[in-house]
C-alpha cells in the first residue's frame, strides 16, 4: 500500500511528506538541500513497508493493491503515480 509521497535525494535520503511541492519546500528550507530539486533527485512514493517507490513502481502498486477504490477510480496518468491521486 502507498502511504505517502517521497523524493530519495541526490544523497540518496529519502525524504517524506504528503505532497511532492511539501517535501521539496523542507527539503530547501529545513534540510538544506541546494536548488534545484530534480535530476538527480527522484520523486516518488513509500509503500507501507517504507521502502522507496519510484512514480511507475508506485503507480503498479496503487492499482494492485486496490487503493484506487478509496479514490475516485483510476489514477488520470495511465503509466505514473501523482500525490494528489492519493488524496
Amino acid at each position: 500500500m502507498i502511504v505517502m509521497s517521497a523524493i530519495k535525494g541526490r544523497d540518496d535520503k529519502v525524504y517524506v511528506g504528503h505532497r511532492h511541492h511539501d517535501i521539496i519546500s523542507g527539503m530547501v528550507n529545513v534540510a538544506g538541500v541546494t536548488p534545484p530539486i530534480g535530476g538527480r533527485d527522484i520523486q516518488g512514493f513509500c509503500d507501507d513497508s517504507g521502502d522507496f517507490l519510484t512514480r511507475e513502481a508506485a503507480r503498479a502498486a496503487f492499482v494492485a493493491c486496490g487503493q484506487l477504490g478509496r479514490c475516485s477510480g483510476m489514477p488520470p496518468h495511465p503509466d505514473l503515480l501523482f500525490s494528489e491521486d492519493l488524496y
